[in-house]
């Protein structure tokens, strides 16, 4: 539906529109490491974690192609470099490798599809503490059943923002899901928590609102707390 009213919206400015070929997208390696693929036969490497980076790989190569096409001087080796160099913090980024501790800022429940998609490709085994804070004015619920299946437990807390949902009413609603959970005032106290629950075969992933990823990114070292 939405590629129709793009379509549409292209052809009314007499726009061009590139779309990119999944056919000539195939991965080759993926770890939590980084991952490897081809497209249109060419190697590339990017440190970002999740088959939708991939997609969105594909897009800035097609991208380039088209900038050349209008005479940007783009050689493959700088593509190469920009995506193997690239950096998107809160974006299932492991801020920790002892215990594996993921950061998501996904907000909605595309992103929390993602995020338990990327939790099973990369976690298989591993006991998931989910830390899960959102805002009263997403769609809370649809988000907390999509991560409902890969967690083992939650631990819930609230963004220091007005539109939080009340951590209350976010542990009373995956209880009664059927999950354990503890909740904690604080995104600092959630973060000590959740590690406090680890053991060698444990991830924790945090996810729910952007507004908690720079508190538990700092909590790690990791830049400042607005992010």
């Amino acid at each position: 539906e939405s590629e129709a009213v793009i379509r549409a919206a292209c052809k009314g400015k007499n726009a061009p529109l590139t779309v990119t070929d999944p056919v000539q997208l195939v991965p080759q390696f993926d770890s939590v490491d980084g991952q490897s693929f081809t497209y249109s036969g060419e190697e590339y490497a990017l440190p970002l974690l999740g088959r939708n980076q991939l997609q969105n790989a594909a897009v800035v190569i097609e991208t380039a192609e088209v900038l050349r096409g209008l005479g940007w001087r783009i050689n493959e080796h700088a593509l190469e470099a920009g995506l193997y160099s690239v950096s998107w913090p809160a974006r299932f980024e492991v801020v920790s490798d002892d215990p594996y501790f993921v950061v998501d800022g996904g907000h909605n429940p595309q992103c929390m599809e993602s995020v338990a998609s990327n939790l099973l490709e990369y976690f298989p085994d591993k006991r998931r503490i989910l830390l899960l804070g959102v805002m009263a004015d997403k769609d809370w619920k649809r988000m907390a059943d999509t991560l409902i299946p890969v967690a083992n437990e939650f631990v819930v807390t609230q963004p220091a923002n007005p539109r939080a949902l009340p951590w209350k009413e976010l542990s009373e609603y995956l209880e009664g899901l059927g999950k354990p959970v503890t909740g904690c005032n604080s995104v600092e106290d959630a973060v000590r928590l959740a590690m406090s629950l680890t053991d060698e075969n444990t991830v924790v992933c945090a996810a729910g609102s952007i507004y908690m990823a720079g508190v538990i990114r700092a909590c790690f070292g990791l830049g400042g707390k607005n992010l």
